[in-house]
C-alpha cells in the first residue's frame, strides 16, 4: 500500500517521518516529494521512502492517493497534473478565506460565532489567550479532534501576537482554572463547534479534507467566536496524535477513494 505526501521542503519533515514510521507498522509506505520531483510529461515522480531510519530516493508511478499539504497548493500546474492521476486530500479549489468566511456566515446558526471586530480572550490574570481546535480524519473517514490546546500570551503587548503564544496549556486544566463552574460545558461547546465548522467548511469547498485547525476566542459571557480557520494547522505539539489518525485515514482512503 503506497501513499504520497507532498510538501514544499526538499527533505521530509519530522512529522512525515513519524507518520511514515506509524504507517509502515500498518502496512503502508509513504513516499515524500515536492513540486520539483514531479515529471509533468509522465505519470512518474521521484520521491523519498523511509527504509529503516533513512530516506531513500526512488522513481515511481504517481501514487493513487496523495496527501497534499496546503502550503504546496501554490504549485498549480503540478497539482493539476497530479489530480489527473490521483485522489488528492486538497486540490486548492474554493480555498480563499474570504469565500469560506462569507459562505459560513450565511448559515444562521454559525453566524453567531463570528464577531465584526476581533475580540481577545483574557485569563483571570488578564493575559490574552485563544483556543486551537486541531481536527484530523480517522479510519472511518470521519472528523476527530486530535487535540485542543490553549495558547497564552503574557502581558498587554502580546495581545496582537497571541497566536504566536508564549505559553501552551491543556484545555481541561486551563478551563478548570479560569472557568471552574463551567469548565466542562465550555470544553464540550468548543469540541462541538470544531466538528460543526469542519463539516461545513468541507461542504462549502466541495472536498473531503484530511486536517483542519480552528482558532476560537471566548468573551466575558463564555460565548465562542471563530477568529481563524487553517487548512495547514501547525503539527509540532501533537505529532504522535496526528500520525496515528492520519495513517488510519490513509488506509481508509486507499480502500475507498483510489
Amino acid at each position: 500500500m503506497l501513499i504520497g505526501y507532498m510538501h514544499n521542503y526538499n527533505k521530509p519533515t519530522s512529522l512525515v517521518k513519524i507518520i511514515s514510521f506509524v504507517a509502515k507498522a500498518k502496512g503502508i509506505n509513504v513516499v515524500y516529494f515536492n513540486s520539483g520531483d514531479i515529471d509533468l510529461n509522465s505519470d512518474k515522480i521521484t520521491g523519498s521512502i523511509l527504509v529503516g531510519d533513512r530516506w531513500r530516493k526512488t522513481e515511481i508511478k504517481i501514487p493513487s492517493i496523495i496527501d497534499v499539504n496546503a502550503f504546496a497548493l501554490k504549485h498549480e500546474p503540478e497539482i493539476a497534473h497530479l489530480a489527473k492521476h490521483a485522489y488528492l486530500t486538497d486540490n486548492g479549489k474554493n480555498r480563499s478565506k474570504e469565500f469560506i468566511y462569507t459562505s459560513l456566515q450565511k448559515d444562521q446558526e454559525l453566524r453567531k460565532h463570528f464577531s465584526k471586530e476581533r475580540m481577545y480572550s483574557k485569563t483571570n490574570n488578564g493575559d490574552p489567550f485563544d483556543c486551537r481546535v486541531h481536527l484530523e480524519k480517522d479510519g472511518q473517514g470521519k472528523w476527530r479532534i486530535a487535540k485542543n490546546y490553549i495558547r497564552i500570551g503574557l502581558g498587554e503587548d502580546a495581545i496582537a501576537n497571541v497566536k504566536k503564544g508564549t505559553g501552551i496549556a491543556e484545555e481541561k486544566v486551563f478551563f478548570q482554572a479560569n472557568y471552574p463552574d463551567k469548565a466542562e460545558e465550555i470544553n464540550q461547546k468548543l469540541k462541538q463547534l470544531g466538528l460543526t465548522f469542519a463539516k461545513k467548511v468541507e461542504k462549502i469547498r466541495g472536498i473531503e479534507l484530511a486536517t483542519l485547525g480552528i482558532d476560537v476566542d471566548i468573551d466575558e459571557n463564555e460565548n465562542l467566536f471563530v477568529s481563524n480557520i487553517s487548512s495547514a494547522p501547525a503539527p509540532s505539539l501533537l505529532s504522535a496524535e496526528i500520525a496515528m489518525l492520519r495513517s488510519d485515514y490513509y488506509k481508509f482512503l486507499f480502500n475507498n477513494k483510489r
